[in-house]
């Protein structure tokens, strides 16, 4: 009985907590009544880097995603945010981006130029600060030398 409680509980607390995520799957900054998308994204015309996630799966892979997107968001919050898209797409909202852009494992992070093409797809266990890092100033010199 004990047990079951503490499910309950646990479940409770995984929809609570990770409902935020999923019902934005961007950090840019659009208006509150339309949450921004990575369609939005790619009609900046800016390169966009995309954070492929769950949090609705089994406990390592939710393990990974959480530490992607903390990452991730910490990179983007103290460099990129002016010259990047940056946009969170939790796959089990968002089936047909999975789909169209295989996305077979989780968390991916991809990078597409101001295109809309992709340049770089880290998997989990490349996703660091060096390897993000290194994927942006790739794709940096240009977007420099294109303006």
């Amino acid at each position: 009985m004990k047990s079951m409680r503490l499910l309950s509980l646990l479940v409770m607390a995984i929809l609570l907590f990770s409902r935020p995520y999923a019902a934005q799957d961007s950090g840019t900054s659009e208006s509150q009544d339309k949450p921004p998308t990575l369609e939005r994204a790619f009609e900046s015309k800016k390169p966009v880097i995309a954070l492929f996630y769950t949090l609705h799966a089994c406990k390592c892979t939710n393990k990974r995603c959480s530490d992607a997107l903390a990452l991730t968001d910490s990179i983007i919050g103290k460099v990129l945010t002016p010259k990047f898209e940056y946009v969170k797409i939790e796959t089990a909202d968002r089936k047909d981006l999975a789909r169209e852009y295989k996305i077979i494992a989780l968390p991916i992070l991809v990078i597409f130029d101001s295109s809309g093409d992709e340049v770089k797809r880290l998997q989990s266990w490349e996703i660091d600060e060096a390897n993000i890092q290194s994927a942006i100033a790739a794709i940096s010199p240009k977007q420099k030398n294109g303006k």
